[in-house]
């Protein structure tokens, strides 16, 4: 117990890879906070995995109705298996990003097994996603509005919550076949096959926090996203989703930017991005790692 009066765990991210023919096959990343990185493997074992495992189109369809309906505008629509995987089930167990957020009153006990803190309330953010974001939503015409009233009347929390995977992914990505790592508004990369360097590590998408000053004379279009790991270097490019809110004021165009010692630069060519209005999302090629943003000028 510290001096705070709760219970200092630790942050602890693990990969489930479940390589069955099932709904939530793949990689599924998951952050709890634990006593140990033993704790935290009991809880993926025993509690994780097999909600994941369970998750089928009827359970998905299901529970998509139940969240949604929350929305007068809004509705689930036909089972997407993919968000289902997302926030039916690893996202649940997005209980922190940094070991800061584990500061937890554990009061409401442990998970079976495992010395893993239960929490009960919702992320606010995280409800608010999972309800309305207009990037990559879960439920389809979503009123970002009522979804945050909504959240609010349901007693979201901002710390000691579940649901904190919305602004971090993290994914394993074969070189020989390539991959995607997309975070909740839609944002990530696209890796081709034979371009993730051997050896390398997991790939990482994450909203820079927080943001640098935009460069003089452009405005910032949409969140900055970090990519690792930092400085990777590719073989043939990636494509980058970046996300911009809006379209440029008359006069201006969208542009990427690169982060260099703290400081916003055009990014080398192409820096040009290929901008979608309905996503939201500006699309550029690289060919290394490092956070980017999409800024009108």
């Amino acid at each position: 117990i510290n001096s705070d009066g709760v219970t200092a765990y630790s942050c602890f991210t693990s990969n489930i890879a479940i390589n069955l023919p099932i709904v939530c096959n793949g990689n599924h990343t998951i952050r709890v906070c634990a006593a140990s990185s033993a704790d935290a493997n009991a809880f993926i074992a025993d509690v994780a995995r097999p909600q994941l495992e369970s998750i089928n189109g009827g359970s998905c369809g299901d529970r998509g109705d139940e969240i949604c309906g929350q929305l007068r505008t809004g509705s689930f629509g036909n089972a997407e298996f993919e968000k289902c995987c997302r926030v039916v089930g690893a996202n649940d167990y997005g209980m922190c990003a940094l070991d800061s957020d584990c500061k937890i009153d554990s009061g409401l006990g442990h998970y079976a097994n495992a010395r893993v803190p239960r929490v009960e309330e919702k992320c606010c953010e995280y409800c608010e996603a999972e309800l309305g974001y207009v990037g990559k939503p879960f439920c389809v015409n979503p009123n970002m509005t009522e979804a945050k009233e909504i959240c609010r009347r349901a007693n979201c929390a901002t710390s000691q919550c579940y649901g904190k995977s919305f602004t971090y992914r993290e994914m394993v990505i074969d070189p020989a076949l390539g991959g995607e790592v997309r975070l909740a508004n839609g944002a990530g990369l696209i890796v081709p096959p034979g371009a993730w360097p051997v050896g390398a590590g997991a790939a990482s998408a994450q909203i820079l926090s927080p943001v640098p000053t935009a460069s003089p004379g452009a405005t910032l279009a949409g969140a900055p996203i970090f990519f690792g790991p930092s400085g990777t270097q590719f073989s043939s490019p990636v494509t980058l989703a970046l996300p911009a809110s809006s379209q440029p004021p008359s006069g201006q165009t969208q542009q990427a930017f690169t982060l260099v010692n703290g400081v916003w630069v055009p990014k080398p060519e192409p820096s040009s991005p290929t901008c979608d209005a309905a996503t939201g999302l500006c699309f550029v090629t690289t060919m290394s790692f490092s956070a980017y943003v999409i800024m009108f000028v």
